[in-house]
């Protein structure tokens, strides 16, 4: 991950059915167990390699295109390079654990005419890039075994008015490239600081690092039990991009100019809503 100046990318339940834990329409005094919210966003998120980019991904699935899903990242990661790797651990019967590798080659367009494995969309004025992926193609990588797959559906994109400041999030990757208990993304939590509906941006009171950009941010509606309610349909808040780093005025000792550095992470951080994100790739598949 880049440091990033405010002013200035498999899952799926093969078995079971696509993963839903969250119903709009559905009565707002029921709740689901937290443990299978969770279990449904970690097996959406991947690390992605690219080159020596590593950072974090997450499936999304649209309703106009049943036979393929769409790996979102950051732009970064992907830029200039040919091919990446998707690395993610998923469950199968009797939780038996799968470590689940899959390489593609990267084919970025900027007007894509079919939607095939590897077809890339790189859009850099918002650093986000969707790479397509046949669910043929994924069948063939994963293991039969494999019951536990996730992907995120556009109906739980939040809009613009779902966003208040001071709303407690929790985002999912790999900082610094970290996983727990082999592939799984570590889990954190921040807050949102403001929004920006003109440029699509969302400030974050959260420490984002090397490796997390990219990752799905979700609004975490638990209750204080740690329940889920049913009618939250609309969480993802967004993805990562990244952290303002401090900007400290420092005198060069070989030139003896001050001169303004930037050290180490504010804590706070940088989304690209996924407001925006729905629309770009609305756009991708209508055309």
């Amino acid at each position: 991950m880049r440091p990033r100046a405010m002013l200035a990318p498999l899952l799926i339940v093969f078995a079971c059915g696509s993963v839903s834990f969250a119903q709009s329409h559905a009565d707002s005094t029921a709740f689901v167990d937290a443990r299978a919210y969770m279990t449904a966003i970690e097996t959406m998120t991947m690390k992605i390699a690219c080159g020596t980019s590593i950072g974090t991904a997450f499936l999304v699935q649209l309703p106009d295109r049943p036979s393929c899903r769409f790996v979102v990242t950051a732009g970064h990661i992907i830029r200039d390079n040919t091919s990446a790797k998707l690395i993610t651990q998923v469950r199968g019967h009797a939780d038996s654990l799968y470590v689940v590798e899959f390489t593609f080659t990267i084919r970025v367009q900027s007007s894509p005419t079919s939607l095939k494995t590897g077809t890339t969309r790189l859009w850099q004025e918002y650093d986000v890039a969707a790479v397509v992926l046949e669910t043929a193609d994924l069948l063939k990588a994963v293991p039969a075994e494999v019951i536990v797959f996730g992907s995120l559906k556009r109906s739980m994109f939040a809009s613009w008015g779902d966003i208040v400041p001071g709303q407690s999030i929790v985002y999912l990757g790999f900082p610094l490239g970290k996983s727990a208990q082999g592939f799984r993304p570590l889990v954190r939590t921040g807050a949102v600081a403001a929004s920006e509906p003109d440029s699509g941006l969302i400030y974050a009171d959260a420490e984002f690092f090397d490796g997390s950009s990219g990752s799905p941010v979700f609004l975490d509606s638990r209750d204080a039990a740690g329940r889920l309610p049913v009618a939250a349909g609309r969480i993802f808040l967004g993805m990562v991009l990244g952290y303002q780093p401090y900007q400290k005025l420092l005198l060069n000792a070989k030139t003896q100019v001050v001169e303004m550095v930037q050290t180490e992470n504010s804590g706070i951080g940088l989304i690209l809503a996924g407001d925006r994100i729905g629309k770009l790739l609305d756009d991708l598949v209508r055309k």
